[in-house]
């Protein structure tokens, strides 16, 4: 009796990109499974995903021969040059909520410079709401699937929005004199608009904004 949503994102192969969280978990209207997220048919072994912790650092998992989600072994060094060896957590348990985003790096199975992601979830006609915390850097994105974009909307006086550009950087915005200004030697004057696509995930250092409705 549930409804799957799906929506269709084309990225490039190989490389990284930020995608948007647009459903909830099948069942409820709590967060979606990390192992739910993204159908894994056309994606090839080695494709890679990172999310968010919450606590500065990314769970990584890398798909394998079979089309699941694995968790990688990490050898991380201390400041005394001792190694220890850690997992990432099951993606089974680990959920990630809507309107938040996630890394994707796609190696397609088809081999082309570009290919196709279907996000998957619970399908739901009630709007989506990025929940961000204040104070601190946010990965969050744009939940709607039926338009051709969202524009970020006002915010308060310093935030900053990054969003990654098709060379793979970043572009950042500040919200300055009561408008959204492109950061640049020539663009710092002048109003921009930002305008987020379905299924596409930015950053937001809010100074006071805890929520944008999409």
């Amino acid at each position: 009796g549930n409804a799957v949503g799906a929506l269709n994102v084309n990225l490039d192969n190989n490389k990284s990109t930020l995608i948007a969280v647009p459903f909830v978990g099948y069942g409820d209207k709590g967060a979606v499974a990390v192992q739910d997220m993204v159908k894994t048919s056309d994606l090839a072994e080695g494709s890679k995903l990172y999310v968010a912790d919450g606590k500065g650092n990314y769970n990584v998992w890398s798909l394998d021969a079979n089309g699941k989600w694995i968790s990688p072994k990490n050898v991380l060094i201390d400041n005394k040059g001792a190694s220890s060896v850690q997992s990432t957590a099951p993606a089974n348990p680990v959920t990630v909520n809507r309107g938040d985003s996630f890394w994707l790096e796609p190696i397609f199975k088809t081999d082309k410079a570009s290919g196709t992601v279907f996000l998957l979830g619970q399908g739901t006609t009630e709007p989506g709401t990025s929940t961000i915390a204040t104070g601190s850097w946010n990965l969050i994105g744009n939940t709607a699937t039926d338009t051709d974009g969202k524009k970020v909307p006002a915010g308060a006086e310093g935030e900053k929005v990054c969003v990654p550009n098709a060379t793979g950087g970043l572009d950042t915005y500040t919200f300055r004199n009561s408008q959204w200004r492109k950061e640049g030697v020539t663009d710092r004057t002048v109003v921009a608009t930002i305008t987020i696509q379905p299924g596409r995930g930015f950053w937001f250092l809010s100074k006071g904004t805890t929520s944008i409705a999409w």
